[in-house]
């Protein structure tokens, strides 16, 4: 049997056939590219969806990462003082049981001339924080009898001494150690080595009652906040075991205080660009400055 005579054209069966046969060959392509497009759709949303959750769940690590880290440093920073107060108080202590020791050894036997001439020349050579602490003592009319940093204050009333402030520095810790025994006073004054007479200075005073002196030591924050930076810095520079997910540190000028790459740390990258051109530290610097602002 042949095929035409199976199904014939000028039939109405055949005809139909044909036209169902025609209408599946011109949909078909049609169906299939609408099913290829919704699948493609579907899996763009879908990569887009994950894309986002990614996204967002690496800005919260990231967020987390960078607020650990401040955290750190506010806790660090609200120490400063405390930490100040600790190494001035336990210096002070030291000399004061040094000054008490020598004084109870030679008391009978040395003039008091002799002995205070000891006690000052003992303690006067005393030095801590890298050689920029020193001790002073001062009897209770305002004269400076040891001023290891500066010596030729020695001999001297220095009642009417004022920091930039205004305020009566000796006059204020006399009146202190009368109060009290000992303890903490806070004043403005130069530092070596930095220019201005505004650098915060605490100083821990205590009354040697045996001859009627006070003995101090002073320490500047702004060396305990240089300190705390290096700690800092230190801790941060722990938290980089992944070289694709680091932290790292820059000042206002754009100078990198940290950063895990070589190329970059200790160095001033303000004009340095990523791959697609962007100025990118100034615009994170600019950025920040506006959110201070």
């Amino acid at each position: 049997m042949k095929f035409k005579t199976i199904i014939n054209p000028k039939s109405l069966s055949g005809t139909g056939f044909i036209s169902v046969l025609l209408t599946i060959f011109i949909i078909a392509p049609t169906i299939g590219s609408f099913w290829i497009f919704s699948e493609m759709s579907q899996k763009k949303e879908e990569l887009e969806r994950m894309k986002s959750q990614y996204m967002t769940s690496y800005k919260t690590f990231i967020f987390n990462d960078v607020s650990n880290v401040l955290n750190f440093i506010e806790y660090k920073r609200a120490s400063a003082r405390q930490r100040v107060e600790e190494i001035v108080n336990a210096q002070v202590q030291q000399a004061y049981s040094l000054a008490a020791h020598i004084y109870s050894m030679d008391r009978h036997t040395t003039s008091d001339a002799a002995l205070k001439e000891k006690i000052i020349e003992t303690l006067r050579p005393l030095r801590w924080n890298n050689g920029t602490g020193y001790f002073f003592i001062l009897n209770h009319e305002g004269t400076i009898l040891l001023n290891a940093d500066n010596p030729a204050m020695e001999g001297k009333d220095h009642r009417d001494i004022k920091d930039i402030s205004g305020r009566f520095i000796l006059k204020e810790i006399l009146a202190l150690t009368k109060k009290k025994d000992s303890g903490f006073y806070t004043y403005l004054w130069t530092k070596p080595g930095a220019v201005g007479a505004d650098h915060t200075k605490i100083t821990y005073v205590k009354n040697f009652q045996p001859l009627n002196w006070v003995i101090g030591a002073g320490f500047y924050i702004s060396d305990m906040e240089a300190s705390i930076k290096k700690e800092i810095l230190a801790r941060i520079s722990q938290q980089t075991d992944d070289p694709d997910q680091y932290i790292f540190v820059l000042q206002a000028d754009g100078f990198c205080l940290f950063h895990p790459l070589e190329k970059y740390h200790r160095k001033n990258i303000l004009n340095q660009r990523s791959h697609d051109g962007r100025l990118i530290i100034k615009e994170l610097i600019q950025k920040r400055l506006k959110i201070r602002s």
